[in-house]
Order: structure tokens, then C-alpha cells, then sequence
């Protein structure tokens, strides 16, 4: 009655299971192998009843004993024969699913293999490697915008009221004066010297006690001269807590020659306007009002700047329609 019992419970198991006798060759190398036991669950996964398969050999039954590159009667023969435990995967035709395959062997010649559905860890595990995949593309990406930029980048770890580099780009390398080597992992004083070290430091704590960023111009002297460069100081906030520093730093020095020489156009633009002897007016050029007079405009028409300003050009044109 045992017996019949535990030869129930394997029968009606969820897992598939296999029970067969490898035949071998001349060579004693495995030719074959019959079916002497198959599970319920074995039935639906093959699509072949127990009756089909039982007592008959593999070679005799319409199973794709090559299936997905794998040898199923080489697979099970070396298990049978080496007495080891080995496994493999396998896609079932039948079913559309993959399996997880563990055989050993109970006794030289004979194997026991069982099937475990791992078709959702199979499609989970895919999805995970897609999205490391997309992880790792995207981190390549910005990595590469990251060093590619124009602007000096930075990012600083905050941690126990220390300030560490833990990034560098090219360009901040070339504004550091210093390899990534020599800036990761060390402090602002460590990399900087000790007066500049001690600034940036005090720039990082404001940031810090803040929580906000912080925009500042800097003056650094270089063997040409000065340059001028607007830095940014962003924290990085987790659980209420700066947890790093994202810097960047531009430099504006082309930006704020040309701002100089403009505002110094605008200002000899403006003087000539103003000192010429000749009468000046500007113009809107659609309605012809008046939105600036030169003083010697004002001497000669005897009327104030603001009164001017009130007027169109046609007011005070002594010409008649023919003659314009």
C-alpha cells in the first residue's frame, strides 16, 4: 500500500519527471534510451500519453530528441552511465515553454530527469538584461555628454562634513590644471593648495546649509592674463540630506570681452548721438513717431526732448504732401 501511495504522489507531482534505461552500442556508447516511467505532468508537457511512451524507446517515439541543439539521448546517457547529476534547459515544442532539466542517476544505466517551468524566470530575467542593457547604454551616453561638454563638471561627495571629488570631467581637468587621478577621492584643500582649497570648501558648505544652488563669478589668473568663470553649485538632496554637489563651471571671458566692447559701441553710439551738431532723430520707421532727438534737433525746432517724444515726424515737416 506504501508503495501505491508514494507511486501516487509522483504521479500527480506538478514537476515532470522521467524514469529510463539507457541501451548503448558496441562501443558502449549511448544508442538509445526507453521510457520506464513518465508523470502526469510529464504527459501535458510532451503531449504524449503514459500508454505512448512507456516501454518504448526514445527512438521509436516522435519526440525531437535533438530539440534547441541539445542531444537528449548523449545528454542522459553520459548521466546515466557517469552516475553524476547534470543539468540543462530545454524548450518544450509542445507546450511553447521553457523547462529547467536535473537528471542523475539512480543506477549505472538508468536516469531520472525533471522538468521545472522556468519560462517566466527565463522572461524576467530577459526583461532584467534588456534593462541593463538600457542602463548601461544610457550611463555610456551620459558619460560621454559628460566629457564631451564644454563646461567644466564636477561632482562632489558630501559625507561626515567632508567634501571629496567623486567625478571629473576633461574640462574641469583642464581648469584644475591636474589629471582625474589626482583630484578623485581627495578633498578641495588636498587638490586646490590651501587658500583656494579653503574657498571652494566654504562654497560647498554654503551650498550645503542652503539646500540651494549657489551661482557666483570667479577671477582666475592665467599666464596670459585673467579669464572670468560663472560657477554653479547644485546639492543633491536624499532623505532631507546632501548627499553630493553637481558643480559646473563656464568660461565667460569671450562672453564678457564682447559685453564690453558692445556696452563701449553703445556708449560712443550714444555720445555721437547726442554731441553731434547736426539735428538727429530716430525713427519708428512704420508710423514715423519720434523716439529720440539729439539736443541740436531741439535748439533749432524749439521744442523739449519730451515734447518730442509725444510727436510724429510729420508734425513738424514744413514740406507740403507734392514736395515729400
Amino acid at each position: 500500500m506504501i508503495e501505491r501511495f508514494c507511486h501516487e504522489i509522483v504521479q500527480n507531482l506538478s514537476m515532470a519527471c522521467v524514469l529510463g534505461e539507457v541501451s548503448v552500442d558496441e562501443t558502449g556508447r549511448a544508442d538509445d534510451f526507453t521510457f520506464l516511467f513518465v508523470t502526469h505532468a510529464f504527459e501535458r508537457m510532451s503531449g504524449f500519453t503514459q500508454d505512448a511512451l512507456i516501454g518504448k524507446k526514445a527512438s521509436m517515439v516522435s519526440l525531437n530528441l535533438k530539440n534547441g541543439g541539445l542531444d537528449w539521448i548523449e545528454f542522459l546517457g553520459n548521466v546515466a552511465m557517469s552516475g553524476k547529476m547534470d543539468e540543462t534547459e530545454s524548450f518544450g515544442t509542445h507546450t511553447g515553454r521553457w523547462y529547467k532539466v536535473r537528471a542523475f542517476s539512480p543506477e549505472k544505466n538508468y536516469f531520472v530527469s525533471m522538468f521545472q517551468d522556468v519560462t517566466e524566470e527565463n522572461r524576467n530575467l530577459k526583461i532584467l538584461e534588456k534593462q541593463a542593457e538600457e542602463i548601461q547604454e544610457l550611463s555610456n551616453d551620459i558619460e560621454m555628454i559628460f566629457n564631451n561638454t564644454q563646461d567644466g563638471m564636477f561632482l562632489v561627495k558630501v559625507e561626515n562634513g567632508e567634501f571629496r571629488y567623486f567625478l571629473v570631467n576633461k574640462a574641469f581637468e583642464n581648469y584644475l590644471g591636474i589629471s582625474p587621478e589626482q583630484a578623485i577621492g581627495k578633498t578641495p584643500v588636498e587638490v586646490l593648495g590651501k587658500e583656494r582649497g579653503q574657498r571652494a570648501h566654504c562654497r560647498y558648505q554654503k551650498c550645503v546649509d542652503s539646500l540651494e544652488t549657489i551661482t557666483f563669478e570667479q577671477i582666475v589668473k592665467t599666464p596670459e592674463g585673467k579669464s572670468y568663470w560663472l560657477s554653479n553649485y547644485t546639492p543633491i538632496i536624499k532623505d532631507g540630506k546632501v548627499k553630493y554637489i553637481v558643480g559646473s563651471k563656464v568660461d565667460i571671458s569671450e562672453l564678457r570681452k564682447a559685453t564690453g566692447e558692445k556696452a563701449r559701441a553703445s556708449h560712443w553710439m550714444n555720445a555721437m548721438f547726442h554731441d553731434h551738431s547736426a539735428m538727429m532723430f530716430m525713427l519708428e520707421p512704420l508710423s514715423g513717431k519720434i523716439l529720440d532727438v539729439n539736443p541740436a534737433a531741439c535748439d533749432f525746432f524749439g521744442y523739449s526732448k519730451e515734447e518730442f517724444l509725444a510727436m510724429n515726424i510729420s508734425d513738424i515737416n514744413m514740406q507740403s504732401e507734392e514736395e515729400n
